[in-house]
């Protein structure tokens, strides 16, 4: 295999802070060297939490493929009581497998080489905290060289959209107009979102492949300085941003997407038959037809009256929410995490629209999280957060705890979880943008109180 070119997220740092999360939410699957591996390290039942071996087989179809032991809370059988792996203190970090050795870290083809991406399911990439990425350059490479070890050379480029097959000199063009409109700050975030999802959709009903590099260059510069005038906030040009109102329809679908998001199941989780599946199906319709009480996320996330997510609009656009919006948005489209193999096979532009779509989701989710969160100090650990027209405006908001706890939700899904790959879900999401709702969603469901 010939060298591949690496290229790094421009904003965004990172070093791992030992908070043990990863080693709790995901299912590890080992290949059979690592297995063997781990035979020859020779743990001990005494070395390990509650008897449990060090992997057990991955599912009854697994055909011999194995997995990490996990305990009852999820937390993987060698992560130790001061929250470090047991393997990396035993026998170093380049002992354990593959995708521990990984995380945060992604990475994705280019059509000239690879590009690093992160997981914001982690908390230090949320904050981006430690190091800069250029300064593990050589760490990256090497990580790279095993994840991509049996990849072909030569990557095909993902669709552009559901019309235009793909070529990577015009996904490039796609992905620098996408980049240079959503990284503008000296625009406020909602019409960042809005603008590039009206212009797009344009794009998506002609046939891209039939223009050169200059031509659909040219063509994304008029469409969107185009829809930039239609799309203004500014006094002086009449701004008055026109955004169709969200349908009752589009509200159902909506919040069947926001559930999708808010799953963390573990091993245990999926391990509970029929009760577990009960549970799951209430939850569901709790989502989808907008009344009920929402399920407990975690013992600090508890579950609220879905009306009173919906009916209370909190403030939350602040200078650090959009440097932390943005800063996914960019790093997400840099490292290619939105379309093609990364995100379900979708073209560039569906793509895209799903990942804007991750902001109103994120959005929602804080709004639930900070109002549990506000009422967590009542006598019933926040279960009368349906109460919360009581609290008043000054003290009841979104803040960035709040936006980071949603967005870490948001994103440990995002791309990964089976759900959101399914065709009824691809199928709203071209249903949205169809009927004129993509805009809507985008722009109603992050509007604060007036």
């Amino acid at each position: 295999m010939k060298p591949r070119l690496l290229e790094l997220p421009l904003l965004q740092n990172w070093s791992c802070h030992n908070c043990g999360g990863c080693c709790k939410k995901h299912l590890i699957e080992i290949t059979e060297e690592e297995r063997l591996r781990i035979d020859a390290q020779g743990w001990t039942v005494a070395e390990l939490p509650d008897g449990l071996p060090p992997y057990v087989h991955l599912g009854p179809a697994s055909f011999g493929k194995h997995r990490l032991s996990q305990r009852e809370d999820g937390a993987c059988v060698f992560l130790n009581e001061a929250g470090l792996c047991r393997i990396h203190a035993k026998f170093g970090e380049a002992a354990k497998p593959l995708p521990c050795r990984l995380y945060p870290y992604v990475f994705h083809p280019t059509g000239k080489g690879l590009i690093v991406g992160l997981r914001y399911s982690c908390p230090s990439v949320i904050r981006n905290a430690g190091r800069d990425l250029d300064a593990q350059r050589d760490d990256l490479k090497h990580l790279a060289q095993a994840t991509v070890a049996d990849w072909p050379d030569n990557i095909p480029a993902p669709r552009l959209s559901d019309k235009s097959p793909g070529a990577w000199p015009l996904v490039d063009v796609l992905l620098a107009a996408f980049i240079e409109d959503l990284g503008d700050r000296t625009i406020p975030l909602r019409l960042r979102l809005v603008r590039v999802a009206a212009w797009t959709e344009l794009l998506s009903t002609a046939n891209l492949t039939e223009l050169t590099v200059g031509q659909l260059r040219e063509t994304c510069r008029v469409v969107r300085a185009t829809v930039a005038q239609l799309l203004t906030d500014d006094p002086a040009a009449g701004g008055n941003v026109a955004i169709p109102p969200t349908d009752r329809l589009t509200r159902l679908s909506f919040t069947q997407l926001v559930a999708y998001y808010t799953r963390e199941d573990t091993v245990v989780d999926q391990s509970r038959g029929w009760g577990g599946r009960w549970k799951l199906l209430r939850d569901i319709l709790v989502f989808t037809f907008r009344r009920g009480r929402l399920p407990d996320l975690s013992p600090t996330w508890p579950g609220i009256l879905i009306r009173d997510v919906e009916r209370n609009l909190l403030p939350w656009f602040t200078p650090q929410a959009d440097e932390l919006c943005t800063r996914y948005l960019v790093t997400k489209l840099q490292s290619r995490a939105f379309c093609g193999p990364a995100y379900y096979g979708e073209p560039v532009i569906e793509g895209l629209w799903s990942l804007l779509l991750t902001i109103p989701v994120t959005v929602w989710l804080a709004r639930w999280h900070a109002i549990t969160r506000m009422t967590s100090n009542s006598a019933n650990g926040g279960r009368d957060a349906g109460r919360v027209e009581a609290a008043s405006s000054e003290s009841l908001r979104i803040e960035q705890i709040d936006l980071e706890t949603a967005l870490a939700r948001v994103d440990h899904n995002h791309g990964y979880s089976p759900a959101l790959g399914l065709r009824s879900v691809k199928s709203r999401l071209r249903s949205f943008a169809r009927r004129e709702q993509l805009t809507s969603l985008l722009w109603n469901v992050t509007r604060e109180p007036v």
